[in-house]
């Protein structure tokens, strides 16, 4: 994850599943993440623009395959703005609602609240 001027927020989830995590339960801009998965099967996490997500009904605004024993980081520089808030799940395939087993996957999302981009 890159090192980040001081004022942005981390929600860090060690256990992240088809039940839904509160990145910010108010609107704001993600700008990065990083993705660790020690399942034996790929995951995605799903990233939704909503406070109350349906995994596998409502539609995710950003979505990321992770293969199986691997991770991801990205930084946004501009930043992804979420309406709504920032929630999260992972699950087994694209658009399922089956999650991700107990402790496989975790993680760590930097984000500002408010639909401010930086400069």
């Amino acid at each position: 994850m890159p090192v980040l001027p001081r004022g942005y927020n981390t929600a860090t989830f060690d256990d992240v599943d088809e039940g839904v995590d509160t990145v910010s339960a108010v609107p704001a801009t993600l700008f990065g993440y990083t993705i660790a998965n020690s399942a034996a099967a790929a995951s995605y996490i799903l990233f939704y623009d909503a406070t109350a997500p349906t995994v596998g009904t409502t539609e995710a605004k950003l979505v990321i395959g992770v293969a199986t024993v691997s991770g991801a980081s990205q930084e946004f520089v501009g930043g992804i703005t979420f309406s709504t808030a920032i929630t999260v799940a992972s699950v087994t395939s694209p658009e399922g609602n089956t999650g991700s087993a107990a402790n496989d996957v975790s993680v760590s999302a930097v984000y500002l609240p408010g639909t401010q981009r930086s400069g």
